[in-house]
């Protein structure tokens, strides 16, 4: 089953690191963290490539308890998450408020590379 949703963070060398995935449900996205960067914030995009709709706004719930939030930048085409703390399994949900709104990303178009 390949990944909804891709996480990743921003490195102190302004590279951008996976630490997690997402799949879809019906109130949001359940995502596994396989790196836990600590306290801090989290992107979450489209995986690579691919057109879809991302939540204006989201909340991190861990265990039906809410640990976070996020919402979308546009400028970054994803979601921005601030959170208290990962879960020491890994696993946790995005969910979608009932008034947020969805957006719409697609691909970046390509650089020409000389």
């Amino acid at each position: 089953m390949s990944a909804d949703v891709l996480l990743t963070v921003l490195t102190p060398d302004r590279r951008y690191l996976s630490v997690g995935v997402g799949w879809r449900r019906p109130d949001g996205f359940r995502v596994r963290f396989w790196f836990r960067p600590g306290a801090g914030r989290v992107g979450v995009f489209l995986p690579a490539g691919m057109t879809g709709a991302l939540p204006s706004r989201v909340e991190v719930h861990l265990r039906g308890e809410p640990i976070g939030s996020g919402a979308f930048v546009e400028s970054l085409r994803g979601v921005m998450l601030t959170v208290d703390a990962h879960p020491a399994d890994g696993w946790c949900d995005l969910v979608i408020p009932a008034n947020a709104a969805l957006r719409s990303v697609s691909p970046r178009p390509r650089r020409n590379v000389a």
